[in-house]
């Protein structure tokens, strides 16, 4: 079979140069995470958001920019909660329209003619116009892949769940009831891995590149820091999808 790869990464969580994270070196990680996706040879790199660690770093960005640039893949991002959708635009996507109305970044992409359908949930909601814009989107019955950085639905992990969920899953779940094309959603966020099965499409949460959350408590508790990505297999033709997740244990 003929296959398109995708190499999906997600919550780097880059401080400012010289800093850990949580005493974790997550440039290092980014770095021996993508050497291993190099030897992957994908097609494509999608990373699902929070490249910065706590809040929003003009530099950071700039670094990341350069760094992405310098591999010659070519990759896109979305926005997550610890990311500014402005000056994520500007620097990483400035080829990209921005919403300066409601300061939010969205697009659509066909990668190997497949339509992909980049969401900015990076509030933990959409505002109605991109809503309406993602609704128009999906109006055609022609499979989709959708990239979020939230999970529209709770996933079983108290902490993520009851704290930093999407806060518009309902709205979510009516607008894909609606759609009778096959819809697959890769997000990240909830550093953990988890796939969701749901009559209307197929999620699979990504785990992180800085440190994976116990999925047992409602406070905050590391399970492991071993890095992860995603590898998405996808037939020429867009018929089928293969997806595994790969963790760095000698990192």
């Amino acid at each position: 079979m003929s296959e398109y790869k995708i190499c999906l990464l997600t919550d780097i969580h880059l401080p400012r140069r010289g800093e850990k994270a949580m005493e974790v070196d997550t440039y290092k990680n980014l770095e021996n995470v993508i050497q291993r996706i190099i030897g992957e040879q994908p097609d494509y790199i999608i990373n699902a958001g929070d490249i910065c660690f706590k809040e929003p770093v003009e530099e950071t960005y700039l670094w990341f920019k350069n760094y992405m640039d310098s591999l010659n893949i070519p990759y896109s991002t979305i926005v997550g909660n610890h990311d500014d959708s402005k000056m994520m635009a500007s620097i990483v996507h400035p080829e990209l329209n921005f919403n300066k109305d409601t300061n939010e970044l969205y697009y659509v992409k066909y990668i190997n003619g497949i339509k992909f359908i980049f969401l900015d949930s990076g509030r933990g909601e959409l505002s109605d116009q991109q809503w309406e814009w993602f609704r128009s989107e999906l109006e055609n019955d022609e499979a989709k892949y959708i990239i979020m950085h939230h999970p529209p639905v709770e996933a079983h992990v108290p902490h993520m769940d009851i704290r930093y969920s999407f806060n518009q899953s309902e709205r979510f779940l009516n607008l894909l009831a609606a759609h009778k094309g096959e819809i697959t959603i890769f997000t990240g966020h909830y550093h953990v891995e988890r796939t969701i099965l749901k009559p209307d499409f197929n999620i699979f949460i990504t785990p992180s590149c800085f440190v994976q959350i116990d999925d047992r408590y409602e406070e905050f508790q590391a399970d492991h820091k071993y890095p992860c990505f995603r590898n998405i297999y996808i037939e020429r033709e867009g018929t089928e999808m293969i997806s595994t997740v790969k963790y760095l244990y000698n990192n």
